[in-house]
C-alpha cells in the first residue's frame, strides 16, 4: 500500500505582506506511532514507482552521526534517505501554490535553480519561479547535525491572497506499497513496519490530510487541472 499526503502551510502571503514564511521538517524515526483516523477508500492504491534521475544536488550534515541524506530536482525535493545512504524513505516533498482559481506545482508550472550553501556541509538553496510571474519560492535545506531531521526553510513571495500546499509522497524502507499515512493534529506522518515519517512544521500545518495514490483518495486529483 502506499500512502499520499498534502497539507496546507501555515501562513498564508496575505497575511504578511509579500512573504510567506514556512520552516517544515521532514523528520525519519525508528518508531511509528500516529493517532487513529478512519481509513481512507481506495487500498492499495498506486504502486510505488521510482523518483526521476536527474539530480541537481546531494545533501548532508558534515557530522558523522546524522543518517539522514537527500536529493533534488531543478525545482523540488525528490528521496530523503534513511537510516542508510541506500535507503530511500521519502519519495518526494513538492510545494504548490493556491490562489483560489488555480492550482500551480512547483514541479510543473516553476523553473527552479539550486546553489550549494557555504560551509563543511552539503546544504543548499533552491529557487522556484512561476512560469507564469506570479510567484516565488526559496527554500534552504540543511540537515541537522545532530538528530535524523531534513530542516527546510522556504518562502513564498507572490500577490497577496496566495496559499502554500506541501504535497509529500513518503516511501518508507524503500518500499512505499506498505506505508500507512495519518494526520495527527497539525502534523502529517506516514509508518510501515519499521520506519516512520513525520512532516511538521514550526508554526504547525493548517490542514492535513492522507490518502491512497491514484485513487478517489488521493487528496493530489482534486489538485490537478
Amino acid at each position: 500500500m502506499r500512502s499520499t499526503v498534502i497539507g496546507s502551510g501555515h501562513r498564508r502571503a496575505a497575511a504578511i505582506g509579500v512573504a510567506a514564511v514556512a520552516g517544515l521538517s521532514a523528520v525519519t524515526a525508528s518508531t511509528a506511532s500516529a493517532a487513529s483516523l478512519p481509513p481512507a477508500a481506495g487500498a492499495p492504491g498506486a504502486r510505488q514507482t521510482f523518483s526521476p534521475a536527474d539530480k541537481h544536488g546531494f545533501g548532508t550534515a558534515a557530522a558523522l552521526r546524522s543518517r539522514v541524506w537527500f536529493t533534488l530536482r531543478s525545482a523540488e525535493l525528490t528521496e530523503v534517505y534513511f537510516p542508510d545512504a541506500g535507503t530511500p524513505s521519502l519519495r518526494t516533498l513538492q510545494f504548490a501554490v493556491r490562489d483560489g482559481r488555480r492550482v500551480d506545482f512547483e514541479a510543473r508550472d516553476g523553473r527552479g535553480a539550486v546553489t550549494r550553501l557555504g560551509g563543511s556541509g552539503l546544504g543548499f538553496r533552491q529557487t522556484v519561479r512561476a512560469e507564469s510571474g506570479r510567484w516565488t519560492l526559496t527554500k534552504t535545506y540543511v540537515t541537522d547535525p545532530a538528530r535524523d531531521v531534513l530542516l527546510i526553510n522556504v518562502r513564498l513571495r507572490g500577490a497577496p491572497g496566495l496559499e502554500l500546499l506541501a504535497l509529500t509522497d513518503p516511501s518508507l524502507s524503500n518500499d512505499g506499497d506498505d506505508d500507512r499515512g495519518s494526520s495527527p493534529g497539525d502534523e502529517l506522518a506516514a509508518h510501515d513496519g519499521r520506519l516512520a515519517a513525520v512532516l511538521a512544521g514550526s508554526r504547525g500545518l493548517e490542514q492535513a490530510t492522507s490518502g491512497y495514490a491514484g485513487t478517489p483518495s488521493d487528496p493530489w486529483r482534486g489538485l490537478v487541472r
